[in-house]
This record gives structure tokens, C-alpha cells and sequence, in this order.
């Protein structure tokens, strides 16, 4: 797709809703109101790795060109729980965060919505010290220090599992809470911890890979996998115009996807833009296409139509309670509305 044809597929994006064809109108709204360009507050995670370069450049790019908005103000935080715990007190319109955490919030009488991924399933893997790990049963042994950032995150579910679907009791591992795969990568390096979850373009650059290896790949161990999603107030999206910003968004994701999948230089540009790898606006087109066609191909994270659906989060349900991630009293359906994928689908074509 050329620039010029994309930037009007965005452009168009109220065009379906203007027209009154769509639940996600702005009722109520006089002319001025709805051409009165709006900055959505948004909150992120605080790097961009490779994985996370076309949801970037959705909100920052793709979105402001859409008739009705303007460049985001956009707030960077550290810890995903923060991000979660920020958004139960307004601090955003919307933000990324983690399902579980979400969960979590939700059975402390939090009123939140998942409503899209930022991206599909995760660049994570668990990277082990072969000097001190050369099996899974390692991993729980006296002695072996593993981190996997916060208790009850993600991250700590993509070592639970795959350890109990192998029938080892992952309570029984010695866990160092450190969040931030940067941190816990250098602490690996430094011999602070024997094991630890980074991306996997951050294991590349490790230069002893003798020394270490990769020993999960999340990707391969769960059918479906939620690592970051779009949350929004369940009293905020109650708003149209609020509706319509959301699906906008989605729609905004769902061409960074298709774009990445297809147009690589496009994606390359987003990179040297939006990434917080060190040398990241130095990265050339043959340094970055492996890990461009990694993601692209073999862990399909940019899905065409985001892969959103209820039935992935209700399937992952077990593995959070497993690992006590949740108290398993919020249910899927209490916080992931699909709604608003399915509108920007809809409207995309």
C-alpha cells in the first residue's frame, strides 16, 4: 500500500460513523464539537522494542492523520501494575497493561475494560546461565536464582505454566522480583541471577551465547497469549465520543499491523522512530529484517485482524489461577469487550 493510499484509508476512518451507520456515532455532538481535533492521554509502557513499534506508531502516527484527532499526549511508565493502577484512577484515556493485572484490579471492585491487544502473543523468551541450568527440574533447584519481574504479571505465568505442564512445581523456584527485561538482562550477564525472561532481539545481543541459552519460547507453549492490551474505565468508554476514539484506535492498530506485515521499509522508519533499543535510529534494513521476519512470520504478532476474542482469554484463565495471578473470581467476560475490534474491522474491510 502506497503512503498516500494509506494515509486516506485512515483519514476515512469516521467516515462510516458520520454517515450514521454505526452504533459508535458522536450522539449528541453539535459541528463544532466533532471537528474539534482531540489529544487522547494515553499511558505506555516505558521502552518500544520491536514487538511494540507498529501500536507506537499507531497512536503517535497513524491516528493524528484521522479526521478528528491530533497528536497524543502520551505518559511512559516503568511497571505494568503502575500503568493498571493509574488507570483505575483516571490518570489516562487509555492505556497499555496486562490481563492478569487487570483481573486482579477488577476483584478489588475496579471497573476496566480490555479492549484490543497491542500486540499478538510476545518476543519473550527465558534465557538460562548453562552453567548452572541445563534442564527445566534446574530452574526450582536450591541455590538457582530466577527472575521473571512482579508476581502475578505476565511474566511470571510464562514460567509457571510451561513448569507445571511438565509436572515441576514452580512455587518451589527461587523468584527475584525485578521488573524491566533491560534490568534482569544485565543482572543475568552480571551473575546476579541465573535466569530471567527478556525479548528475544535482547538475547541476540548477548555476545557469549554459549554461556546461555534459550530454554521457553511462550509462543510455542500456550495456544493463544495475551502479554499487552489496551484498558480503558468502563465509565469512560460509556461516553460516544469516547466509543468512537476507542474504535479509532483499534482501527488505528489494526493498519499499523497489516502495514508492518507487508511494507518492511515502512516498518524499519517506525523502528529508528519509535524503538528504545540502544542504536535503534541507527539500524540498518539488513540488521533489522531477521528479527522483523521472526516476528512476522514465525511468532505472527501483528495479526491482520488483531486475533482478539473472548474465547483466547477464557482459555488462559486456568494458567493465571494456577499461578495465583488472580483469585479466580473476575471472569473473562467482566473485562474483555470485544466490541470495538469488531466495529474497526468492520469499517476497514
Amino acid at each position: 500500500m502506497k503512503r498516500r493510499q494509506f494515509c486516506q484509508a485512515a483519514a476515512a476512518s469516521l467516515g462510516g460513523a458520520m454517515a450514521g451507520s454505526s452504533p459508535f456515532v458522536f450522539a449528541g455532538l453539535n459541528l463544532a464539537q466533532a471537528q474539534e481535533k482531540r489529544a487522547l492521554e494515553v499511558q505506555l509502557l516505558g521502552f518500544v522494542l520491536g514487538i511494540q513499534v507498529p501500536a507506537n506508531a499507531a497512536i503517535s502516527e497513524i491516528m493524528p492523520e484521522m479526521a478528528g484527532y491530533t497528536a497524543p499526549k502520551i505518559t511512559r511508565v516503568d511497571q505494568v501494575r503502575v500503568v493498571t493502577q493509574s488507570m483505575v484512577g483516571g490518570a489516562a484515556d487509555i492505556g497499555t497493561a496486562d490481563l492478569p493485572t487487570v483481573l486482579s484490579a477488577t476483584e478489588a471492585g475496579a471497573k476496566l475494560k480490555i479492549i484490543g491487544k497491542m500486540y499478538d502473543k510476545t518476543t519473550h523468551v527465558l534465557v538460562a546461565n548453562t552453567e548452572r541450568i541445563k534442564s527445566f527440574e534446574d530452574l526450582v533447584k536450591p541455590g538457582v536464582t530466577v527472575s521473571v519481574g512482579v508476581r502475578g504479571e505476565v511474566s511470571q505465568i510464562m514460567l509457571f505454566e510451561p513448569l507445571r505442564k511438565r509436572g515441576i512445581d514452580a512455587n518451589k523456584a527461587t523468584n527475584v522480583e525485578m521488573p524491566g527485561s533491560g534490568s534482569r538482562m544485565n543482572a543475568l550477564l552480571a551473575g546476579r541471577i541465573d535466569a530471567t525472561y527478556m525479548h528475544f532481539d535482547q538475547y541476540a545481543s548477548i555476545p557469549d551465547q554459549n554461556k546461555f541459552k534459550v530454554l521457553i519460547e511462550p509462543w510455542n507453549e500456550f495456544s493463544a497469549w495475551w502479554h499487552e492490551v489496551w484498558v480503558a474505565r468502563a465509565e469512560w468508554l460509556e461516553k460516544p465520543q469516547n466509543k468512537r476514539a476507542a474504535v479509532d484506535l483499534m482501527k488505528a492498530n489494526i493498519l499499523a499491523f497489516r502495514r508492518a506485515n507487508s511494507d518492511f521499509d515502512w516498518y524499519l522508519r517506525m523502528y529508528q522512530k519509535y524503538s528504545s533499543i540502544k542504536d535503534a535510529k541507527t539500524a540498518t534494513a539488513e540488521a533489522l529484517r531477521p528479527t522483523w521476519a521472526r516476528m512476522r512470520n514465525d511468532i505472527k504478532a501483528w495479526p491482520n485482524d488483531m486475533s482478539f476474542t473472548l474465547e483466547q482469554a477464557q482459555g488462559l484463565m486456568p494458567a493465571y489461577k494456577a499461578a495465583e495471578a488472580t483469585r479466580g473470581i473476575a471472569k473473562a467476560e467482566d473485562v474483555v469487550d470485544t466490541q470495538y475490534v469488531v466495529q474497526a474491522l468492520k469499517e476497514l474491510g
